[in-house]
């Protein structure tokens, strides 16, 4: 069965691991094995925090040809400078000043190396340039060498002469689909990746705070860029036929277009978290600034070439509902990207994303996650979820509190990997239902598909740690779908588990087979056919 993924970063490692000795890079189908000496020189507390973050590429494109992979949408990510500006000291002093010794200034670069893949020389230069405030043109520095590079792997012949095109629409799609080539989108993550921030301190401020002659030169170098990825300006533009098929308008800090969703948990009582050592806090769930708005309607419009979908991942609940009424205008579809279920009708304005809302629940009840109201308007708008197979973001704490255990019994001999699969498929068939009842309609089911992440700096559910062992998800979804059992949803918030007969309602009709099939490809198929 072929399959396909709504998100992923094959390019982000290989990119960023240059030769110094040629300036050549790493080679995008073969991507780039973790540094562990990295991961090995930092505090045994901060290894507990990052000890399941993937250090080696999950998403090459030889993991997409040994996974059965029919096609995917390749990310482009400039690295924010917010990873490496420490918090501000007010609230939890103590804990903030306990991250700083354990990870301090010289031990950075090698976390931020750990937890990225990129190398040690990268992260110092990121380190110092943050730490000086020094101006960062995130397009010209990053954003367009990084599509240079992917556009320049598409001349390269692969292992077993495998080759991939970089497409924009369904024809292109079909064309190197029938050409025997691997048909590959690009998207943004990210609204920073537009930018030109002529003085580093900028990004520690509010927008507000900003004045008019800073406000302009944003302006102006986020329509000069908005041109470029639709392949209208000069030589440091797109090419037509690589147009992104979407952009993600934010990612975890400030970037002047929106406001964000907390990423970062603070410890216990008694502990430290990354919320404690990297600072979210500036533009954290405020809504779209006039800037984010002007930005929105330049890519949805098809007047300066073509549109470029948003992708609500990231945003924050003020923002997304402020979106939403624009995508409206636009008749635009809504896309999230990677997501999870939260198990929540609805997310207050300014959600609190406390640990409680995490640990005593089998969903995160985060709003990095979808409400069943976000679920709702996605369907409405003729939109696609991809499912985030992150083990970080996906569970809440009894669900996570679950895993722990079974990974441990299966250390020491106790338990077989089948429980611990069966467990990984109960949480995510348990989000996929949730979002069957979110929606409502038989409908529902053309809604889903993968959306994994991989290589996006994050923890894998372990049975699945690659884009080569989608396949073998696939075949664990039908499988499970033909005696599924334990399923743990939410209506009005409140904890339920579905019954057999509740199953079979909420499948609509659809046999085991045909939902996996959609999830795999179909839908995804059908959604570019429709807009693209």
């Amino acid at each position: 069965m072929k399959i396909s993924d709504l998100h992923t970063h094959p390019s982000l490692k290989p990119f960023q691991n240059r030769n110094e000795v040629n300036n050549s890079f790493q080679n995008i189908w073969n991507g780039v094995i973790g540094r562990n000496s990295y991961y090995r020189k930092l505090n045994k507390i901060i290894r507990d925090q990052i000890k399941e973050t993937a250090r080696d590429s999950q998403s090459q494109l030889n993991e997409f040809i040994s996974g059965y992979m029919q096609t995917s949408v390749l990310v482009i990510h400039p690295i924010e400078r917010g990873w490496f500006m420490r918090p501000r000291k007010k609230g939890r002093r103590f804990w903030k000043w306990l991250m700083r010794l354990l990870v301090n200034e010289r031990k950075l670069p090698y976390l931020a190396a750990s937890m990225t893949g990129i190398p040690l020389e990268n992260a110092k230069n990121y380190i110092k340039e943050a730490k000086e405030l020094n101006p960062v043109n995130y397009y010209d520095g990053e954003t367009f060498p990084e599509y240079e590079y992917i556009a320049s792997e598409e001349k390269k012949d692969a292992t077993w002469n495998h080759k991939f095109e970089l497409v924009s629409d369904f024809q292109g799609y079909q064309k190197a689909k029938n050409e025997n080539k691997l048909p590959l989108f690009l998207s943004i993550e990210g609204g920073h990746a537009l930018l030109d921030i002529p003085d580093g301190k900028m990004q520690r401020m509010e927008y507000h705070e900003l004045t008019q002659s800073e406000i302009d030169h944003l302006r102006n170098s986020i329509v000069r860029n908005i041109e470029r990825i639709k392949g209208n300006n000069d030589n440091k533009s797109f090419h037509k036929a690589h147009t992104p098929i979407y952009l993600t308008l934010t990612h975890m800090y400030q970037n002047f277009l929106t406001g964000h969703t907390r990423t970062y948990k603070t410890g216990g009582q008694f502990s430290p978290g990354f919320a404690d050592l990297l600072d979210q806090k500036t533009a954290l769930n405020q809504g779209l600034t006039e800037l984010g708005k002007e930005a929105i309607d330049l890519l949805l419009s098809d007047q300066n070439g073509k549109r470029i979908l948003i992708d609500i991942k990231h945003l924050s609940v003020k923002a997304r509902k402020e979106y939403y009424e624009i995508a409206k205008n636009f008749n635009a579809p809504v896309i999230g990207s990677h997501i999870a279920m939260a198990g929540i009708d609805n997310f207050p304005e300014n959600p609190k994303d406390t640990k409680k809302d995490n640990d005593g629940h089998y969903f995160s009840k985060w709003s990095i996650n979808l409400s069943d109201e976000d679920a709702r308007i996605i369907h409405m708008s003729d939109g696609i979820m991809g499912l985030v197979l992150h083990e970080g973001r996906m569970p809440g704490g009894i669900a996570m509190k679950k895993f722990k255990k079974i990974k441990k019994q299966i250390k020491n001999g106790n338990a077989v990997e089948e429980l611990l699969r069966y467990e990984y498929m109960k949480l995510i068939m348990s989000n996929v239902f949730q979002i069957i009842i979110a929606i409502g309609e038989k409908e529902a089911w053309t809604r889903i598909m993968i959306g994994s992440d991989y290589d996006g700096i994050m923890n894998p559910f372990d049975i699945y740690p690659k884009s080569s062992y989608f396949n073998r998800f696939i075949y664990d979804l039908e499988k499970f779908l033909n005696k599924p059992t334990d399923l743990v949803t939410y209506r009005n918030s409140k904890e339920s588990i579905l019954s057999q007969s509740e199953v079979s309602d909420l499948m609509y009709g659809f046999s085991p087979k045909e939902i996996a099939e959609m999830i795999a490809l179909k839908n995804f198929e059908s959604f570019i056919k429709r807009h693209f």
